[in-house]
């Protein structure tokens, strides 16, 4: 395989800096298989939602993790609420 067909793949992937790549294999089947560094990783939102939760002083994940509930950050509602504020501006 050429470094042109490799960047090939990796562009298919949605990778483009080369650089982001930790490990990279090509699989039996003729697959990319790779891994990506970690500050590379796109941010899952499970992890957005402790990120915000820290931030807005949101100290009770464990306890929703013990109840098996979510519970929405504090900056999700107010985004609700200042959009539905606009909403009814709007349509009333």
């Amino acid at each position: 395989m050429t470094v042109d067909q490799l960047e090939m793949r990796i562009r298919t992937k949605g990778i483009s800096n080369i650089s982001d790549i930790q490990i990279a294999t090509i699989e039996p089947n003729g697959q990319l298989g790779y891994e990506l560094k970690k500050e590379a990783k796109p941010l899952t939102y499970g992890e957005f939602t402790k990120l915000i939760g820290g931030i807005n002083g949101n100290q009770n994940e464990n306890s929703n993790q013990d109840n098996n509930e979510y519970k929405e950050p504090n900056i999700f509602q107010e985004i609700k609420n200042t959009n539905t504020q606009k909403h009814n501006k709007i349509f009333k």
